[in-house]
């Protein structure tokens, strides 16, 4: 019996993780501080399972990425091509040093 295998298709780009911090200023004010790095990452397409779980919780999930574990410290937004995104979720991979992030639009409004 021939085994066969499912490859799934990434494309390589760099992508910047984006770090929020928040304080308060002079006057009592919070606000937000931004820290930005950039790393490369591999992008590819949600399965069927993602899109329709994330849908069932209100979520619009877009794309996935795949960066190095280590260049991954937790970030909550990426810039991807120009754009904005939230990474709704994260899973480290245990059979190797990856991280996969899980992205939706930022809405105009957030």
């Amino acid at each position: 019996m021939e085994s066969t295998t499912v490859m799934k298709m990434y494309r390589p780009v760099e992508i910047t993780l984006r770090k929020i911090t928040w304080e308060d200023d002079a006057i009592g004010q919070h606000t937000a501080n931004f820290t930005d790095r950039n790393v490369m990452a591999n992008r590819g397409s949600i399965t069927r399972n993602e899109f329709f779980s994330s849908q069932q919780v209100g979520l619009r999930p877009e794309f996935m990425l795949t960066v190095y574990s280590g260049d991954y410290e937790n970030e909550h937004l990426v810039v991807v091509d120009g754009e904005e995104y939230e990474i709704y979720r994260s899973y480290e991979r245990p059979d190797n040093d990856r991280t996969e992030l899980y992205l939706k639009k930022v809405a105009a409004n957030e």
